[in-house]
């Protein structure tokens, strides 16, 4: 079944939309220069490439979370946080949570990250890509039982985003710190939205639309660090 009977439609065929829009950013990817920000060397060791390159892999784990996973389940993940929660936040915060993020936060990250040669911005995606995949990877291991959006994580998202981490801060001019730091960034986004779920809507302090709205401003709130970072980080060098 690709739909949830007890779930409204509307909150369940944004992933299928951005699936489109994955596959837009694909074909500009791969077909055309409108996304590289260095035509002297190959798009895949460019910072800006490898930027929109997550945003897209991340629309496509989208579709195995809330569109329809391996064993059939729509909307899985939901479900899966309603499984370790004891009940889940409504519709509007998923979709709060995912489009502003992957539609909105992620897009405008990769755009500032080429008009502000941003290594930081330019990593954003892929640190939150790494969190994810462990957070889909661990539970998997432990209960040796799949785990909704876990195939995504391990064939795009840890490929994608070990390359993203060697082409932006291994391969030339070596900053483990700013490394460390972007994986940081990843990690506070995700300890934000377990707080909003586990913290704040399970005891009751907090209900659907409140939790929406503090992950709604947490992605705008997430680039910006990703870009205070990058002054801190790089001003004496870059």
């Amino acid at each position: 079944m690709f739909f949830q009977t007890n779930v409204a439609w509307y909150f369940q065929i944004w992933p299928w939309i951005g699936l489109g829009g994955a596959i837009s950013i694909l074909i500009l990817l791969f077909t055309t220069n409108i996304l590289r920000s260095n035509f002297n060397q190959n798009r895949w060791l460019d910072p800006f490439w490898l930027a929109w390159l997550c945003n897209a892999a991340y629309l496509i784990h989208n579709v195995e979370e809330y569109g329809i996973d391996l064993t059939g389940r729509s909307y899985g993940f939901p479900q899966s946080i309603a499984e370790l929660a004891g009940k889940a936040p409504g519709g509007m915060f998923f979709v709060a949570v995912n489009i502003t993020m992957f539609w909105i936060a992620g897009p405008l990250a990769a755009v500032l990250a080429r008009y502000k040669g941003s290594k930081m911005l330019a990593s954003a995606m892929a640190s939150i890509m790494f969190i994810n995949a462990i957070t889909h990877t661990l539970p998997a291991i432990i209960t040796k039982s799949y785990d909704t959006g876990l195939l995504t994580a391990l064939i795009i998202f840890f490929p994608i985003t070990l390359w993203t981490y060697y082409v932006i801060f291994i391969r030339t001019n070596k900053n483990y710190r700013a490394l460390c730091t972007s994986i940081s960034l990843g990690l506070f986004y995700h300890i934000m939205l377990f707080v909003s779920i586990l913290g704040l809507f399970k005891p009751g302090i907090a209900g659907t639309n409140i939790v929406a709205l503090i992950m709604f401003f947490g992605a705008f709130l997430y680039v910006y660090l990703a870009d205070f970072s990058n002054k801190l980080l790089y001003q004496q060098t870059d």
